[in-house]
């Protein structure tokens, strides 16, 4: 374009010289080409509209997917402006965890108001919270002597949960009474639960009179209620990187995800109250790296494109507390708490945090009496028994379940039981068979 222009003003300054009239028609040639190519390109990007959908949710309404899975993308493209396109060139930047290259690019042509569909795939093989984007456009005129570049559609973010183990049965100690899960102890009984009647009894509650069986017999008769319990945890996970080994404390943390999420997906079919504590770096509030930053800032800067939307939000979970800088998520039961527990467990990562003895002294508090503390952590040093004592002295149940022992585990699982603590040891995936 700049040669263009010294052409323009070289011609113009020998049709000024000479005179000459096929010189002055080259002139308003050239120069009309200038100025609509100029024209043409700052106008053609300007009507262009799109948006991206990922996993068939739209652009802001927080992307999921499971581990394992195949994630479609779309990106819609609409020419709005009565001038067409010669060429759009897009470039949408991906993590190198989902896509390899890391990155989608497309070279097209839109027609006055046409709109086009484009699509691809990212594989989710690790879980994470990852950004998708920005998309970058690029465009110009016809004779390619204009170009308009850096507009570009805003950050999306994509949750991958945690692989899920399949557990049977996990064997929780509890003594809340009126759960869903029968138990042998009859002082438990959920009157919610009735099974059947029998004969009244000297210190039975007029209450549980079943008046029509009565009438019908002539004599009192009383409900028979199912004994259950319920299971209160609290799943205490330890992710302060400091504390494990430097040769697995990746590996180690990663597989303390997948522990939590298994245990937390297995109480919650059984209709339990779960919650979850944690003193990671949860990434949706975490400041990106310096890098990433400063090429968000200046994007930010930059007009959100018509037809785009640039004051959604994402539909995010209610955010959970901070306890001395860690996550805690209250306890509470059904399908939508896994999701907000297995949404939590897709962004947190492991950081420099609050010693873990800290969090949990801290995080106990919010157990209910006779629930169950699971204790997720890479070893168990005398802080941390201390810890446990305090919460079985408190009338909780503790569960310790170890990832990266600095010692013997025998040791550990022998110290455990003699303060009736049962401790498990799962240094791979294949360990948590003993729940299934």
């Amino acid at each position: 374009m700049h040669n263009l222009l010294l052409f323009i003003i070289g011609l113009f300054l020998i049709a000024a010289l000479f005179r000459i009239d096929f010189f002055f028609y080259l002139l308003y040639i050239f120069f009309g080409v200038y100025f609509l190519s100029a024209l043409w390109a700052e106008r053609s990007l300007r009507h262009i509209s799109a948006r991206r959908q990922v996993a068939g949710v739209p652009a802001g309404e927080g992307a999921r997917a499971f581990n394992g899975e195949r994630v479609s993308v779309k990106l819609f493209l609409r020419n709005a402006g009565l001038l067409p396109v010669p060429w759009l060139r897009l470039h949408e930047s991906l993590p190198i965890q989902l896509k390899a290259p890391n990155f989608y690019r497309c070279v097209l042509s839109l027609l006055p108001r046409e709109e086009i569909t484009l699509s691809y795939e990212l594989d989710c093989r690790r879980r994470g919270y990852y950004p998708l984007g920005p998309l970058l456009l690029n465009t110009g005129d016809l004779f390619g002597l204009r170009t308009h570049e850096g507009r570009s559609i805003e950050v999306d973010h994509l949750m991958v949960y945690p692989r899920i183990m399949p557990l049977a049965k996990l064997g929780l100690p509890a003594q809340t009474p009126f759960g869903s899960i029968p138990t042998k102890q009859h002082i438990y009984e959920d009157p919610s639960r009735m099974v059947g009647v029998r004969e009244y009894q000297s210190g039975d509650s007029l209450r549980n009179v079943h008046w029509k069986t009565t009438a019908t017999t002539g004599a009192l008769q009383v409900k028979r209620f199912e004994p259950a319990i319920s299971i209160e945890s609290l799943i205490f996970l330890n992710l302060n990187r400091s504390e494990y080994t430097s040769a697995r404390a990746e590996v180690a943390t990663e597989l303390g995800i997948v522990v939590a999420a298994s245990i937390a997906n297995f109480l919650i079919e059984k209709r339990q109250t779960v919650g979850l504590s944690c003193n990671g770096l949860d990434r949706a509030e975490a400041p990106e790296e310096a890098g990433e930053s400063d090429k968000g800032q200046s994007e930010a800067e930059m007009p959100p494109l018509p037809g785009q939307d640039s004051s959604a939000a994402d539909s995010t979970p209610p955010t959970p507390t901070n306890l001395l800088n860690a996550i805690h998520l209250p306890a509470h039961r059904g399908r939508e708490q896994l999701m907000h527990i297995l949404d939590l467990l897709a962004r947190v990562q492991a950081s420099e945090g609050t010693p873990f003895a800290d969090m949990l002294r801290q995080a106990s508090l919010h157990l209910t009496w006779g629930g169950t503390g699971i204790i997720i952590s890479g070893h168990a040093d005398e802080t941390l028994f201390e810890s446990m004592l305090l919460m079985k002295r408190s009338g909780f149940h503790v569960v310790l379940i170890l990832l990266d022992p600095k010692t013997p585990f025998t040791l550990i699982q022998q110290r455990a039981q003699e303060v009736s603590i049962r401790a498990y040891q799962v240094w791979q995936e294949s360990d948590l068979d003993v729940w299934r």
